[in-house]
């Protein structure tokens, strides 16, 4: 067998492998790919060890892609983790509690973010007390408290978090593995949902004109309009940055999909643009063409090929960090009538909508969350009193200038 090498794996690095050559997946330890004399792609899933070793062939390129593949080694390994690290009688540690809820995060398709956070979370934790039986934290609350006030001393929030995923962790071994674990929670004496003071600002309507000045005052246009779109859409900013030309629905140019919000790819949905929003696309697409900073992105950043980063150190500037655009969009909604399910939709936040939002479905881009959504911009243009931001010949981008666009960024149309 060929050399082996770690890489994240894309068709387009498979294809200059050369025969013999093996590859593991960087993005899924234990996932390998070969390509044999005859250019075949064989999948294969590896762990080595000496009581818990696997080797098992999943398949080739002739009979499934790259990314089925990829998704059938995730299942075998979760399935493989489980095995090894399950027992009748087992008693299990944080250590041994992580992988296993872990598996489970994965199998759900939890975001890349969420993962790193709680990562993060285990490693603030000492490794003394990581290798602490649960039955034993379960028993005598004293060893969290004590752990959870060392890493409060320092850091308060951190240490909130760390709490939280212990509670989590806790209770999901509990609940799948060892229902001999006491029923108390070992995080029940603290209070792990305190978290840093937040700005308890919103950007209200008798602010907006003000707000609206302030940003005028930034240099880069891009940014200005980025904050506006904020405003307008109630967006994440981290979502809002994500946007990319190819998202555009090509048959409605009033749709963009945003493929992966918080909550990962599972909560994807389409942004409607209401004629404010239409509008401000417009003005960024033709500024980043006439100023040779079509990248690709919506909002491209001043240099490079990524998009624009640090909106919420603007509030210097502006007043109002990202969050405090968020609640005024929905302050707006809720001022003009529409109703509180329909902002949840609109904001993609699930826990904003009551329980017949599951059962009640709508066209995403149906009429009447179009109009919800253009009856919210018109209300918040007409606060910040800015008749500019809305083009009277209601011009849409036309064809010609998204082809430009997209030739400049070295895009291909979809």
């Amino acid at each position: 067998m060929g050399t082996n090498t770690s890489r994240r794996l894309t068709n387009a690095t498979l294809a200059a492998l050369a025969p013999g050559e093996s590859a593991y997946d960087a993005s899924l330890p234990g996932f390998l790919v070969r390509k044999n004399r005859r250019g075949r792609l064989d999948y294969f899933v590896r762990r080595r060890g000496k009581k818990h070793a696997l080797h098992r062939a999943i398949g080739n390129s002739a009979l499934m892609s790259l990314s089925d593949a990829r998704e059938r080694a995730r299942t075998i390994l979760v399935q493989h983790d489980h095995a090894r690290m399950t027992a009748p009688g087992k008693r299990y540690t944080l250590d041994e509690g992580w992988p296993l809820y872990k598996a489970s995060l994965l199998a759900a398709g939890r975001s890349p973010k969420t993962l790193r956070t709680y990562e993060m979370g285990m490693r603030r934790l000492s490794p003394k007390f990581r290798r602490t039986l649960l039955s034993d934290l379960g028993s005598d609350p004293s060893l969290f408290a004590a752990e959870h006030d060392r890493i409060a001393a320092g850091h308060p929030a951190a240490a909130a978090a760390s709490g939280k995923l212990i509670a989590i962790i806790y209770g999901y071994i509990r609940e799948r593995y060892d229902d001999t674990l006491p029923n108390r929670s070992p995080a029940i004496d603290r209070n792990v949902n305190t978290k840093p003071a937040r700005d308890p600002r919103v950007l209200r309507e008798g602010d907006m004109r003000d707000w609206w000045k302030r940003v005028q005052t930034l240099v880069d246009p891009v940014r200005r309009e980025a904050h506006l779109m904020l405003v307008l859409s109630g967006m994440r900013p981290e979502a809002l940055l994500a946007m990319r030309l190819e998202h555009q629905n090509t048959d409605d140019l009033t749709l963009w999909l945003i493929p992966n919000p918080k909550g990962g790819a599972i909560k994807q949905f389409s942004l409607i643009l209401s004629p404010p929003m239409h509008e401000c696309v417009k003005r960024v697409l033709a500024y980043a063409l006439a100023n040779g900073r079509a990248n690709g992105h919506l909002f491209p950043a001043t240099r490079g090929r990524g998009p624009l980063t640090m909106l919420a150190a603007d509030r210097k500037t502006t007043w109002y960090e990202p969050r405090a655009l968020r609640r005024g969009y929905a302050t707006m909604a809720e001022t003009v009538g529409v109703p509180e399910r329909s902002i949840g939709r609109l904001l993609n936040h699930a826990s904003s909508q009551p329980i017949t939002a599951l059962y009640v479905r709508t066209d995403p881009g149906g009429e009447m969350l179009r109009q919800q959504q253009a009856a919210i911009s018109a209300r918040i243009v007409a606060a910040i009193g800015d008749p500019a931001l809305v083009d009277s010949t209601g011009d849409r981008i036309d064809d010609q200038t998204t082809a430009a666009w997209t030739e400049d960024a070295g895009l291909m149309p979809r």
